[in-house]
């Protein structure tokens, strides 16, 4: 029995990976995997990636094209919300729940809503060469990266700051002002 080649293709593609990971000296490097470079070599085969992509999203990228194939992305402001996405594109795992941010925009991103705000605390307290009163930041959503499952520590998207506080560098040539 000979199978045509797009048959034995189209069996293939959903065993390729979405993603590779490499250690580096600074951490960890995630880069595109088997999928995206297949999709590069043949026009007709980007289209297969891309549905296949939508059908397990694994990030706010893959939500917008799964919103563009379906016809879902003339209102830009619209697209923002809760989606299910798979880890690393993988259907046998469970999937998260995850906000997507500015889905149909040139960056993306993902945050985990949190279920009570007002105990998701930042405390930035004065003292040494921090001056000021008390900062408290309160976070509705964090940051994360959906392929590591890492918070992004730095992203006050979804979070109300009160007080205020200036931060001098060592060489006290710059400050950095922390507020509300």
């Amino acid at each position: 029995l000979s199978l045509p080649a797009d048959v034995v293709l189209l069996h293939i593609f959903p065993l390729l990976s979405r993603s590779t990971t490499r250690a580096v000296a600074a951490g960890c490097l995630i880069s595109a995997g088997e999928l995206d470079r297949v999709g590069e070599v043949c026009h007709e085969w980007r289209g297969i990636c891309l549905a296949l992509r939508a059908l397990t999203p694994a990030c706010a990228r893959d939500v917008a094209v799964k919103l563009r194939i379906e016809g879902g992305a003339d209102d830009p402001s619209g697209a923002d919300g809760e989606y299910r996405l798979w880890a690393h594109g993988d259907r046998s795992q469970p999937p998260l729940e995850l906000f997507c941010h500015n889905v149909l925009s040139a960056r993306p991103t993902e945050f985990v809503s949190l279920r009570n705000p007002s105990t998701n605390l930042s405390y930035f307290p004065p003292g040494g060469a921090a001056r000021g009163t008390v900062l408290v930041s309160s976070f509705s959503k964090l940051r994360i990266c959906p392929w590591s499952l890492t918070v992004k520590t730095d992203d006050f998207t979804f979070a109300t700051s009160a007080g205020e506080v200036l931060q001098s560098y060592w060489n006290g040539r710059r400050t950095l002002q922390l507020s509300e």
